[in-house]
């Protein structure tokens, strides 16, 4: 990306950014604070939660049945990130895909 368009992207983002805050209407927003109820919202981050626990031992087991052993801490930010810290090993022998066109 030349340096033009990434000036041009980031006044972009920036307008619409400011279009959005603007297009707030902060007291109709301070309303519906006040009405929150908060049994249902420690349910609804219960269940959050407890998706995403879910989700990460799927993802665990999974690797575990291809045959795919990392360690805690690795699985954990494979998982967060969705790609390994470190090659899996049936990636270490694999050359590089090349990048087409560019630089």
């Amino acid at each position: 990306m030349s340096r033009v368009q990434t000036i041009v992207t980031a006044l972009a983002t920036a307008a619409a950014f400011v279009l959005v805050l603007v297009s707030i209407d902060v007291g109709k927003l301070a309303s519906s604070v006040h009405q929150l109820a908060v049994p249902p919202i420690l349910l609804a981050v219960a269940l959050l939660v407890g998706n995403v626990l879910f989700a990460y031992l799927r993802f665990e087991w999974t690797l575990g049945a291809l045959g795919v052993t990392l360690q805690r801490r690795a699985a954990a930010y494979a998982f967060a990130l969705g790609k390994p810290r470190e090659p899996l090993p049936a990636q270490q022998h694999r050359p590089e895909p090349h990048a087409r066109g560019g630089r």
